[in-house]
This record gives structure tokens, C-alpha cells and sequence, in this order.
């Protein structure tokens, strides 16, 4: 093994290669604003062994040719920058894991700046990036791919910068694999951004900036995946171009607070490929200044949450879109697909735009219930409705209020048009439901009928008699019908409901 320290003076090496690590351990390390490391040639640090170059201090770094970290499997090589106004300057390729393990750290304010293409995690290598605290920044000019064919860690934290100035790819080949991680930071891409080309990409924001000047491509091709995940109020990526996903699958996620601005138009779910959106937390934010579209041609989802906004010039719900809202929905609505509504108490879908469900469009609403009555999360749009396609009402297998009331589904200062088809489905607990439409609103009309089903001898109670007819019935020994809940089975949920209808001794009304 070998070492070298200069702490005042200039090592300059004119060979056309620096090897530095061949088949043992080397460590260099430069401190000091009079010290610098001038290599003519190529520097390869770790072909087979260790190299490790530390430059701190304010000392300075220059690599003419290509600076490889980590070339051959069992080779490392890492280098390790600490200190305002220390430099490294690698004015053509830089390759962090080659076939080997590369290592590049920033602290402390240090700088490092790359001309040419870099490459973290090539071939069957490792590569990995590290940048901590303010001041800290990597400015690559050149293209960057992480994770071309090999495996790509990234993480960018503390107020430190990346940028780049041209086109970013993060798994780029089958197999390869790319991490990212960005907490408290900034991130600038100068071109175009590709996650999971034809591998994996993760990448996870938090309260950070993220800028991208071209477009920004998820899951293109049917091997690769993308997951994406932007969290907090100060959490900011802006797209100046458009969204595309691809044929693989792409899963974002966007909370607490955090913003996905799109300058032209946000598509998903194209070329047969799957993507999901979803949206929690008040603040969260999704917007297109162009059409958002989803479900084209492959299967998409939008759920966002209460007190959450989606946003774009027009909105398209393909015939294989899926649009989960509870929050605020911002342009004119044409839907092919499904817009599903939860069953959620003091939750809204509002729409400030005109809402259009054509002839293949399915408005799927889930009704609940709980000790406050009807739980359902209705429509308010700001505009016209004009409704086609087929309502389908579900309810919850434990479904029961127990009285007649109306329950709103839609309002809106016009409805025009009417439902193809509607499919109201049975309300277990002895209520019968059925659609009203009015100039500005829809409603579910629920009724009493009868009988309580719970009542099994049809005395007019429900007690210890109901519950041994139901008990033989559970236990086969009768052909009593005791599923009160629906489900296919004999179970808890049905004692639930009986109880629920109890009659003790007394007389008392039925609750």
C-alpha cells in the first residue's frame, strides 16, 4: 500500500495514465489553498485494488482526460472533496463504477465541475454520489446516466446543488438500477429527464427543488419502472416541458404540500404502459398548463385526497382512466372512463369546470354509514354537468341508517342530459334506494321497507330468538337467511347488525 500528503506545493503527472490503486490500497490527499493535483492523462483510481483521493482545504484538482473510479470487479475508488473553495475540475469522462465501486463525496462547500459524460454505475459496477451542506455543488455539463447498466445511488442533502446541463437519465438498460434521494437540496436538469429508460429509477423529494428545462419521461419502456415520490410544503419540481409516462410502470406520489408543476401537457398512461397518481395532505398539488390526460392508451389512476388540487388546461379520463377525487379538480372535465367517489364524511369532489360523462363513461359511487348517518362524498361542480354513461351506486356491506332520508350525489347550476343506464345496488339492513334528478342536484332517495330483515321470526323484534334462529343457521343445522351484511357469509358482521336492531326486554324501539 502507498500514500501521498502535500500540503503546499503542485503534483503534476504528464503520463498518459495515472493508475492509482492497481492491485493494493493508494491514498492521496491534498489540502491547502497553494496545493494542487494536475493529471494530463487518464486517471484511473481503483483498477483492481483501493484508491481513495482526498482533496480539501481549498486545494485544488484538474483531470485533462477521462477520471474513472473503480474499473475492474474488486476495484474501488472514491474521491472525497471537503471545504469551501476547494475544486475539481475532469475536463472529459468521468465514470463512477466502472465494473467496480465508485465513490464521489462533496462536503462543506467543495465544487466539482465535469465537461464531458458522466456515468455513475456502468457495466456490472456500483456507482455512488454523495453531496452534504450549503454551498456544496456538482455542476456536469455533460449528459449524465445513472444507472447505465449497473447499479446508481445518488443522494443530495443539507442545501447542497446538482446541476446539470443536459439530458439526465436515471436506469437506463434492463437490469440497471438508480436511487435518488433529495432532502433539503436543489437539483437542475438542462435538458430533458428520463426515469426508468428501460430499468428502475427511485427517486425520492423532500422539501426540495427540482427543475427540469425539457420533458420528463417515466417508465419508457415495457422492462422499466418508476417510482417517484415528492413530500413537504417546500417541495417544488417544475417541468418546462411536458409529462409522458411510457410502456412500463410508473407509480408517483405527491404529499404534504409538495407541487408538480407541468408547463405543456401531462400524459399517462400511453403506449399500453400503467401509471398511478396520488395526491394526500392539504396543499398537495398537481398542475398541467397544457392537457392532463390519462388513460390513453394503457391503464391510469388520479386519487387525490380532500383539501388536494389536479389542474390542467382540459382534463381527458380515457376509457382505461381511473379518477379518484376528493379534492378540487381545475379545468373542463370530458370523461370515457371511471370517476370514483369514496365513501368519505365532510369530503367533496369539486369541479370548477364543466364536467362531460359520455356514453362510455361509469360514475362509481360508494355510500357508507356510520352512528352520524350517510357517509358519501358528493359532486359540486361550479358549472354545467352533462351526464351520460352509467351511474353505478355501491353499498357498504354493513350499510344501515335505520330511516327514510335524502342523500345529494351532485350538485350544479345546470344538468343536462340523463344516465344511459343506472345500477343501484341492494342496501343490506331492509332499505330500498333509488335516483332522483333535479334542475341543479341529484339525489339517493333511501326508504325504509317493511320488515327489519334482522327480525328472522317475524314476531316485529329482534331478540334472543332472532339470534338462536341464526346461530342454528350458522352452524347448519337451518336454512335460516341470517347475511344481513351481503358478504357470501354467516359472520360477525351479521351479529353486528342484529345488535344494532336489538329490542330488549321492554319493548323499547327498535334503534
Amino acid at each position: 500500500q502507498a500514500a501521498l500528503v502535500v500540503d503546499d506545493g503542485v503534483l503534476a503527472i504528464e503520463d498518459l495514465l495515472a493508475a492509482i490503486g492497481v492491485d493494493a490500497l493508494a491514498t492521496l490527499s491534498f489540502s491547502g489553498p497553494e496545493t494542487a493535483l494536475v493529471i494530463g492523462g487518464v486517471a484511473d483510481l481503483g483498477q483492481r485494488g483501493l484508491a481513495r483521493l482526498e482533496i480539501r482545504d481549498g486545494a485544488l484538482g484538474t483531470i485533462e482526460q477521462s477520471l474513472r473510479l473503480g474499473i475492474e470487479s474488486g476495484g474501488a475508488g472514491s474521491i472525497d472533496l471537503v471545504g469551501a473553495q476547494t475544486t475539481m475540475v475532469a475536463s472529459s469522462e468521468l465514470t463512477i463504477g466502472l465494473d467496480g465501486e465508485g465513490e464521489l463525496e462533496l462536503r462543506a462547500g467543495a465544487t466539482a465541475v465535469t465537461r464531458g459524460p458522466t456515468v455513475i454505475g456502468a457495466g456490472r459496477g456500483a456507482g455512488v454520489v454523495l453531496l452534504h451542506d450549503a454551498g456544496s455543488l456538482w455542476h456536469a455539463e455533460g449528459p449524465v446516466a445513472a444507472g447505465l447498466s449497473g447499479v446508481a445511488g445518488i443522494a443530495i442533502g443539507n442545501g447542497a446543488v446538482w446541476s446539470t446541463g443536459a439530458e439526465v437519465t436515471l436506469g437506463a438498460a434492463p437490469g440497471a438500477h438508480a436511487q435518488m434521494s433529495l432532502d433539503a437540496a436543489e437539483w437542475t436538469v438542462g435538458g430533458p429527464l428520463h426515469l426508468g429508460a428501460g430499468g428502475i429509477a427511485e427517486v425520492e423529494v423532500t422539501d426540495a427543488l427540482v427543475s427540469v428545462a425539457g420533458d420528463l419521461h417515466l417508465a419508457a419502456d415495457a422492462s422499466a419502472a418508476t417510482m417517484l415520490r415528492l413530500d413537504g410544503p417546500s417541495t417544488r419540481m417544475r417541468i418546462a416541458g411536458g409529462l409522458r409516462t411510457g410502456r412500463g410502470r410508473t407509480d408517483v406520489g405527491v404529499t404534504d404540500g409538495a407541487w408538480l408543476v407541468v408547463h405543456e401537457d401531462l400524459r399517462l398512461g400511453e403506449n399500453e404502459g400503467d401509471a398511478d397518481v396520488m395526491l394526500r395532505d392539504p396543499g398537495s398539488l398537481v398542475v398541467a398548463d397544457g392537457r392532463l390526460a390519462l388513460g390513453i392508451d394503457g391503464a391510469a389512476s388520479i386519487d387525490f385526497g380532500p383539501d388536494t388540487v389536479v389542474s390542467g388546461s382540459a382534463v381527458d379520463i380515457g376509457c382505461d382512466g381511473v379518477w379518484r377525487g376528493l379534492g378540487r379538480a381545475v379545468g373542463p372535465i370530458t370523461c370515457r372512463g371511471i370517476i370514483e367517489m369514496s365513501a368519505r364524511r365532510d369530503a367533496t369532489l369539486r369541479v370548477a369546470d364543466d364536467l362531460v360523462l359520455t356514453s362510455d363513461a361509469r360514475l362509481l359511487v360508494h355510500v357508507g354509514s356510520d352512528d352520524q348517518g350517510v357517509v358519501l362524498a358528493p359532486v359540486v361542480a361550479s358549472a354545467a354537468v352533462t351526464l351520460g354513461g352509467t351511474l353505478i351506486v355501491e353499498f357498504a356491506p354493513a350499510f344501515d341508517v335505520g330511516t327514510t332520508m335524502r342523500v345529494p350525489l351532485l350538485y350544479a347550476p345546470v344538468i343536462l342530459g340523463a344516465f344511459d343506464a343506472i345500477e343501484i345496488g341492494t342496501t343490506p339492513g331492509g332499505m330500498s334506494a333509488r335516483l332522483e334528478t333535479y334542475d341543479d342536484r341529484l339525489e339517493i332517495v333511501l326508504e325504509r321497507t317493511g320488515v327489519i330483515p334482522v327480525d328472522l321470526d317475524g314476531n316485529g323484534v329482534v331478540d334472543e330468538r332472532d339470534l338462536a334462529l341464526w346461530l342454528a343457521g350458522a352452524a347448519g343445522r337451518s336454512d335460516v337467511r341470517g347475511d344481513f351484511s351481503g358478504d357470501g357469509r354467516l359472520d360477525g358482521a351479521d351479529v353486528d347488525l342484529m345488535v344494532r336492531h336489538w329490542t330488549p326486554p321492554g319493548g323499547i324501539e327498535p334503534k
